[in-house]
């Protein structure tokens, strides 16, 4: 559901090279049918694959929260790697601990792939005592990749400084987790929405492609609707919120002392409702609805204006 969505962006924004980041998260979750992740809790545990240059969600399969992070990943690398659009003539991987697994190593350093050949890759190892053991007796020192301010364990087959290959897997290819975060809070993927597994599937991939669709930023922990003036939810949605000052909360029983005044426009224009009358709101607290004036100010200037090419990465 990805391909035609990531294609019209790579047409609009070519890239030649494409750095991917598999991890999966966890959303806690009390549906009845949901299983216990590794964290003790229930929860679903999508795996999903993050293109950095893009900085967008290019593939992604929903589980069920006891299935191991690096299940299959091998399959759902050669999925992510069909739905990369052409341009793309070079790939990287990234993956934590989740991904050491020789039959993943492997099909990287497989150069047959029709398009894309060998896959260079940095893979996260688990530090266990027998590493540690091994840092130390076994391998020379030109050979280690290891100590930024505790013991690191990467897997690689690229020849890059080492150092550098810790920081950029340490800052995650560009901030998936918060792609994660943005994906479960902010577009609502983590309010699941049934207690059919099927179902629960279905709402995250509409999140995700919805938010493709609609563009802006998958790591900004924001989400802005544009709406212009001659909109029919224009008047709908000023409505709603004057409603919502309306109903501020007094203390039972008591009379709260308010003043009635008129919404303005960004130019300082009365703002008229559908019948052609000034808009007035009573504010119940000065202070609330003076912040929330400016908020409103602020939301008005900005449906006023074009977006510019650079939001849509045009």
């Amino acid at each position: 559901m990805t391909r035609d969505p990531v294609s019209f962006l790579q047409k609009h924004a070519p890239q030649s090279t494409a750095t991917l980041d598999q991890d999966a998260t966890l959303i806690p979750t009390t549906k009845s049918d949901a299983l216990y992740s590794y964290q003790g809790c229930k929860a679903c545990q999508p795996l999903n694959t993050w293109w950095a240059e893009h900085e967008i969600m290019l593939h992604s399969e929903f589980r069920d929260g006891n299935v191991p992070a690096g299940y299959e990943q091998v399959r759902l690398l050669r999925e992510s790697l069909d739905l990369l659009p052409s341009g793309v003539d070079s790939v990287r991987l990234r993956s934590d601990t989740a991904g050491y697994q020789h039959a993943l190593m492997s099909c990287c350093e497989d150069t047959s792939h029709p398009r894309f050949g060998r896959v260079e890759f940095a893979i996260g190892v688990d530090v266990s005592p027998s590493f540690k053991q091994a840092l130390v007796t076994d391998v020379s020192e030109d050979d280690r990749r290891l100590l930024y301010r505790e013991v690191t364990g990467l897997v690689t087959n690229m020849d890059r400084d080492g150092e550098d290959l810790i920081h950029r897997h340490r800052k995650r290819c560009g901030k998936s987790e918060a792609a994660h975060g943005v994906m479960k809070d902010d577009c609502a993927g983590g309010t699941l929405p049934s207690g059919d597994f099927g179902a629960n599937a279905a709402w995250w991939w509409i999140m995700i492609v919805a938010r493709l669709v609609l563009g802006g930023s998958w790591v900004s922990r924001r989400l802005v609707i544009r709406i212009a003036r001659d909109h029919p939810v224009f008047d709908v949605y000023l409505q709603a919120r004057q409603r919502i000052r309306e109903l501020l909360p007094a203390p039972c029983g008591q009379e709260t002392p308010g003043r009635s005044v008129l919404l303005l426009m960004p130019d300082g224009s009365p703002h008229h409702d559908p019948r052609g009358r000034p808009s007035s709101v009573l504010l119940r607290n000065i202070e609330t609805s003076s912040h929330f004036d400016a908020q409103m100010r602020k939301m008005l200037r900005a449906a006023s204006q074009p977006p510019t090419p650079a939001q849509y990465k045009t």
